[in-house]
């Protein structure tokens, strides 16, 4: 019942997806779908940490939030 608006990337050779808001949380590849750059994706810090900087963001405004998709208007047949 519980959903977080925003943008997603989705996972590659097995590994899960992510919100794109979280990505600056951990070591991956600046892309468009979520790679991580060491197996296993560790996050860049303790939970602790890793809370402290999200908590930060999020009360200097940058919540998550909807982004538009990007699309391609298709020609009619």
């Amino acid at each position: 019942s519980w959903f977080l608006p925003g943008g997603w990337l989705s996972g590659v050779g097995g590994s899960c997806g992510v919100e794109v808001w979280k990505v600056s949380l951990f070591l991956v590849w600046g892309d468009v779908v979520f790679r991580p750059v060491v197996g296993g994706c560790p996050p860049l810090g303790s939970v602790g940490e890793l809370f402290t900087r999200a908590w930060e963001r999020y009360k200097t405004g940058d919540v998550p939030g909807f982004e538009d998709a990007p699309t391609v208007k298709y020609r009619q047949r």
